[in-house]
């Protein structure tokens, strides 16, 4: 349906509307948001820790697509001028958990796999600098063209499935439905 509809993008009404969106709900906006950056932050540090750091990196991944989700979901209804609670950031875990995990995981592994041709022309230039204890430009030059080989289709595929969370959570789409409609608007 939104693909058959043409639309207006006014940038400056969005910005408006999320300033006084922020301004008439800042306490709860600010509760949600730091809730869930808390989690996020909480998981990534316990991640550092030795041996046990592996089970909380772990968790996060396992829980960033629910969480990330919950999050659209508690701002989507502020949007929508919906009663918002902060309980709404986990709302993921319970309407869509796999979907979301999947939709999360698999855009990030496929954005992470379109990276590595890239990746291995960057690594071979650095590795033999290394090898020779010396920088050389040319060495470096290759070493840059390999970084942004692998930076260009992450960041477009990452940026043309940023949709994929929001759809998944409002729309009850599976991951799959939810990354190819993303990746088409």
């Amino acid at each position: 349906d939104i693909f058959s509809r043409d639309y207006d993008l006014d940038i400056g009404g969005c910005v408006g509307n999320a300033w006084n969106l922020l301004k008439n709900n800042f306490g709860i906006i600010f509760g949600g948001v730091a809730v869930f950056l808390l989690i996020q932050g909480g998981l990534s540090g316990l991640g550092q820790i030795p041996f046990v750091g592996l089970v909380f990196s772990l968790a996060s991944v396992i829980l960033a697509g629910p969480l990330t989700g919950g999050v659209y979901y508690f701002m989507l209804k502020g949007v929508r001028r919906q009663p918002m609670e902060i309980g709404d950031v986990f709302a993921g875990f319970r309407l869509a958990f796999g979907q979301l995990f999947l939709g999360y995981i698999v855009g990030a592994i496929l954005a992470g796999l379109s990276a590595l041709p890239g990746v291995a022309i960057m690594a071979i230039p650095i590795i033999a600098m290394i090898r020779q204890n010396a920088a050389q430009a040319g060495l470096i030059l290759v070493a840059v063209l390999g970084f942004i080989i692998a930076m260009v289709p992450a960041v477009y595929l990452s940026v043309s499935w940023i949709f994929s969370l929001p759809l998944i959570i409002d729309k009850q789409m599976g991951f799959w439905p939810a990354m190819s409609a993303s990746w088409r608007m």
